[in-house]
């Protein structure tokens, strides 16, 4: 028969197991999604930072030297950014009527793939 301290000892670590347990399956993944969900938005404002400043210093018709000047200022910055993410803050600074054209349109074309920057 065993010792009631160690029925209730055991019972104990089962309950403080379950919870560690529980608090691992669930808060961790959540805490992970929002992080993950901050970053992008520091990332988006980032992006359109550089877009934007790219537009003004170089104006129309100058779309190879603004996708260069981003994707220089991101790597400089320790943003690594590919083409698709330009193109997405183009888009958005476009929805909202700003003067910044396409990755693909006439302003904005680019050739370069990926600028993986140093963490």
């Amino acid at each position: 028969m065993m010792d009631p301290n160690s029925i209730v000892s055991l019972v104990i670590n089962g309950f403080i197991a379950a919870v560690v347990g529980a608090f691992v399956k669930v808060v961790v993944p959540y805490l992970k999604e929002k992080h993950k969900g901050a970053h992008q938005e520091t990332l988006n404002r980032v992006l359109d930072t550089l877009v934007q400043a790219a537009e003004q210093m170089y104006g129309p018709d100058a779309g190879e030297q603004k996708y260069a000047a981003v994707m220089d200022a991101a790597a400089q910055k320790g943003v690594s950014i590919v083409k698709e993410d330009v193109e997405a803050a183009v888009l958005r600074l476009h929805a909202l009527g700003c003067d910044a054209k396409h990755a693909h349109g006439d302003e904005w074309t680019a050739s370069a793939g990926t600028v993986d920057a140093a963490d």
